[in-house]
Formats: structure tokens, sequence, C-alpha cells
């Protein structure tokens, strides 16, 4: 008996021919999901070019050859779109797997292979060369011009896959199964379409597809039974691990990261958090201290900076337990609640605007049955004497009535827009605000004195000088002599607020917590409101104001950016 190297290559194919078909009808058991259809149809594609090839080399004359090889044809028009299909699914790119764009692929395979049966106008092979007599024997096609699209095409694609595949292993393979699943698939794709290129670009004499089939029949068997190819659960949960809105960490029991997704290296701004220990990754804004301790769930609230955005994240840290409850480590898992925490927010800004808006209705409706109905009747008892006895003095004392039923209206006016929502206009110059506050109140009965400099803050200006205005008129009218009342800035670093103080009389601190109150005033010809709006139009802002004494003993009003 001649041995012959032919039938060497004969058994090789044959038998990965039917490996290939083995993996094909147990990813066809799992036909529910489409990696598992793609995969099959991929290999049974493989298993019909490796076994017509293996056939064609055993051929014993040119017309078996020629038919073995149109054979082989029906395997490899089936291999790219099945192959494309499978890696699409295997990284989760769902969107490229539109009806559309596999029924292109199916279409250009079936011309392809038509094309290939009937060479119409020699537009896949101007030719074939066949030589018996080498082992194996060699089929040379002279290649027309459709066969190099065809190659360009799959080729291009392949690339795209392969691709596909690296950038799923070094991004979304982080448990050990996804990535050796990943891996195996790669290496297989790779070494194959590697040995196909041989062939393309004339390496070697004869077609070596072929042999491709033993490594990527083996890696695939590998990824299949030794690490659950087709097992929906690894891939899902990394699928799913890494498209959560949620940062997850995995430590162990020393507190080192072992496991992290995309978003959770987006919160600590760092793409390499394995291997390192929490604390030293933790950002400086972030208090994690006494967190770190113990193996009970802790559940803590931090804000942080992302991508130049504060943000707000409820943190938890859970302990994990393997066999006989071991302490294994523990899932920290940080869940933005910024947009909650916002709306939570606005919804308790308006909820006390309303309050605010009912509290001046009461007000409201209290100054007008009250503070309105004297005024009006000295109006009235002034004129009806000035009607009898022709006494001007009566008139002058109702129109001074008038005149402070005219002041009451304007500060209920004031008061009733104090409490709404500022409008921020930019970063306002309060130095420039209190300057012309001050020139908008008369100062016979004192001076003011603007320290510089003053902070810049976001503010309504408007509203701002009316604080401004106000706290100067109200240190001018409670005050029998003239005063000196200062504009400044509180001491701190960065600067905490402004005060505003005068060298008066200064306010009992039996009524410091009364001033600012609706109504207060020790004045008789006062109103009682002007301190109101100064609080109002101050909390509207988000800050706080609070009265002490000054080093002169007169009347001090802190205003603190808060």
């Amino acid at each position: 008996m001649v041995y012959r190297l032919g039938n060497t290559f004969t058994v090789l194919y044959v038998v990965f021919g039917l490996l290939s078909f083995g993996i094909a009808a147990v990813a066809a058991r799992h036909r529910s999901k489409r990696t598992a259809i793609s995969l099959a149809v991929m290999m049974a594609g493989t298993g019909i070019w490796a076994i017509a090839d293996g056939l064609r080399i055993a051929a014993p004359t040119a017309t078996h050859v020629l038919f073995w090889n149109k054979v082989a044809y029906v395997g490899i028009v089936t291999v790219p779109p099945a192959f494309f299909t499978f890696v699409l699914s295997l990284t989760n790119r769902e969107r490229w797997l539109k009806r559309p764009y596999i029924v292109g692929m199916v279409v250009i395979s079936g011309a392809t292979l038509l094309i290939v049966l009937t060479n119409p106008a020699n537009l896949w092979r101007a030719g074939e060369t066949i030589t018996l007599h080498t082992q194996p024997p060699v089929l040379e096609e002279h290649r027309g011009p459709l066969w190099y699209g065809w190659a360009a095409y799959v080729y291009g694609f392949a690339t795209l896959m392969l691709y596909f595949l690296l950038q799923e292993l070094v991004e979304n393979g982080r448990s050990h199964t996804h990535r050796m699943q990943i891996g195996l698939v790669l290496i297989g794709s790779t070494f194959g379409a590697g040995i196909v290129l041989l062939f393309i670009l004339d390496v070697v004499a004869f077609d070596p597809s072929a042999i491709s089939f033993v490594p990527l029949g083996v890696a695939y068997a590998i990824a299949m039974f030794r690490y659950r190819l087709l097992d929906v659960t690894p891939i899902a949960r990394d699928v799913v691990l890494a498209n959560m809105n949620s940062g997850v960490l995995v430590l162990d029991r020393e507190g080192t990261v072992v496991d992290a997704n995309r978003r959770a290296k987006q919160i600590l701004d760092d793409t390499s958090l394995q291997g390192q220990d929490l604390e030293t990754i933790v950002p400086e804004d972030v208090d994690f201290e006494g967190l770190f301790e113990g193996t009970r769930e802790i559940q803590t609230t931090v804000e942080t900076t992302v991508d130049g955005d504060r943000r707000t994240f409820d943190v938890t840290f859970s302990p994990v337990y393997g066999s006989m409850d071991s302490y294994l480590g523990r899932v920290v898992i940080f869940t933005d609640v910024t947009d909650r925490r916002r709306q939570a927010e606005r919804l308790k800004r308006k909820t006390e605007r309303l309050r605010r808006q009912n509290e001046r209705l009461d007000e409201f409706a209290s100054t007008v049955s009250h503070d309105l109905r004297n005024p009006l009747q000295i109006v009235s008892a002034s004129l009806e004497l000035a009607r009898s006895n022709e006494d001007f003095e009566e008139i002058e004392r109702a129109q001074r009535s008038v005149d402070r039923m005219e002041a009451i209206i304007d500060d209920l006016l004031a008061l009733a827009q104090a409490s709404e929502d500022v409008e921020p206009d930019g970063c306002i110059d309060l130095e420039q605000l209190a300057i012309e506050a001050r020139q908008h109140v008369p100062t016979d009965r004192g001076r003011v004195n603007v320290q510089s400099p003053l902070p810049s803050v976001e503010a309504d200006p408007t509203r701002l000088q009316q604080v401004f205005e106000n706290l100067i008129r109200n240190a001018f009218e409670h005050n029998d002599s003239a005063v000196s009342v200062t504009i400044g800035q509180l001491s701190g670093n960065p600067v905490s607020g402004i005060y505003v103080e005068d060298d008066g009389r200064g306010i009992p601190g039996a009524e410091h917590e009364t001033v600012f109150e609706h109504g207060y005033s020790t004045s008789d010809d006062g109103t009682g409101f002007g301190l109101s709006i100064v609080r109002d139009v101050v909390e509207a802002h988000g800050w706080s104001v609070g009265v002490t004494d000054s080093e002169d003993g007169g009347a001090r009003f802190e205003i603190r950016f808060e």
C-alpha cells in the first residue's frame, strides 16, 4: 500500500468537519438564543467546507475535484454572514442585527454562490489549473474580478468583527468566564482568518483554509463545553454590569478592588481600579471614614464631582459570604440620586414658597383689617373736623395718614415680592451694589461707609439692593441721633458673607429673635415690614441673616452665604 499525504489531509478535514457538525448540533439545541443560531449555522457551514475540501483532496479525477470545490463553496459563502451575526450577538451589538442588514448579508452570499456555480462572463474565475500528482493535489483558480470583491467584503467585515471581539475582551471582559469565552473565539477566529489570508496573498500554492478548522474547532469546542459559551448567564451578567447606571465595586476581605464596572471607574475618575485599595482611590471630597471597618451592611450618602458636575450618590456597602458563611469581601454600589434629590429640593422650595404665600395672604388680611383701619379712621375724623372748623392742621393730619397708608401698601407689595424665587443675573459685585444703595437713601440722618473689598456672588441685583437700602434705612430711622453705618465682608476663606452694622443704640438681646417678624418696629412712623423683607429676600437666595451687637454697641446684621 502506497502512503499518500493527501489521505492524511482528507482524514483530518473529515474529522474536523464532523466536529464542526457536532458543535452545530449542540448549538442548535439552544435555538432560542440568536448567538446559538448564528454559531450553529457558522459551524454547519464550516463542516460542509471542511468535508468537501477533504474529499476534493482525495478526488481521483479533475471532474471530481471541481465538483467537490463547488460543494465547498456552499460552506464558504455560509460562514461569513453567520460569523458576523455571531460576533455581533456575542458582543451585545444588537443595533447592528436589524432584519435589513441580515437579509442583505444573506442575499450577498446567495448571489455569490450562484455566480460561483455559473461563472457568467468569467466574473468569478477565468479558468483553473489542476495538479493531481502533488501531495496534496493542487487546484489553482485563475481569479476573476468578483472573486477579489468577495475577498475584500469578507475580510473587511472580518477585521471589524475581530476588533469588536478585542474591544469586548478589553472593556467588558471582567469575569474570568467571559474573558475566556471571548478570548477563545478571538484566538480561533484570528488564526482561521490568518491561514486563509495566506492563500489569498499567494503565500502558499494550495488552499490551506481547512487547516484553520483545527484550532477554530478546538477553540470553539473549549469555549462551548468548558466555558459555557451558549450559557446566557455570564454574558448577560457582564452586559448588565457594564451598562448599569450605578457604579459597582467588588472588594476582597482586605478592601482591595477586584472588579469594577465602567460607571464606577467614571465616578471615581480612575480607569485602573483593580488591585487598588479603596481607601486610596476615593476622591478627597468623599467622606468614607468609618465605612471600611466591619462586615455589616452600611448605607451612606456622598457628594463628588463627575465630569465637572456635582453629583449625589447613595452608597451601599454589602458583605459577600461564601460557603459555610465565610466572609469573602464586600460589594459597593454607587446609585446616582442627584436628579431625585434636585427634584425633591425643587418640590421643597415650591412647598415653602406656597407656605410663605399663604402666610402673606394671612398677614395681608390682618394688615388691611388692622393697620390700614386706624389711618383711615384718622383721615375720616380729620376731614370731618376740617369741614366743620376749616382747620388746615386737620387736613395736614389727614395727609400724613394717607402717606402712612401708601407706605404700608408699598411695603406689603415689597413683602409679597420678597418671598418669590430670585432670578440671579450672573455674578454681582456687592461693593458696587452697596454704593448704589447708599445713593438711594437720604443721608441726613447719618453716613454710610462701604469697606473695600466686598465679594461677588450669584444674586438678583434688584432684590439685593433692596436689602441694603432697608438695612441702611432701618439704622437711620430707629436711632434718635445721626449714626454711622458700615458695610463690610465677614472674615473667612472663602468669604462666608457680609455684614451691615451701625454705632447707634442697638437692639436689645431679648428682641434679636423677633426683629424679623412682620410688624416689628420701634418707631411710630415705621410699618414694621422692612426687616421682614430683608429676611425673605436673603432666604430666597438660599442664605441666612441674623442680628447681633456691633463693637460700638449698635446693631449688626450678618448675611451668610450658605
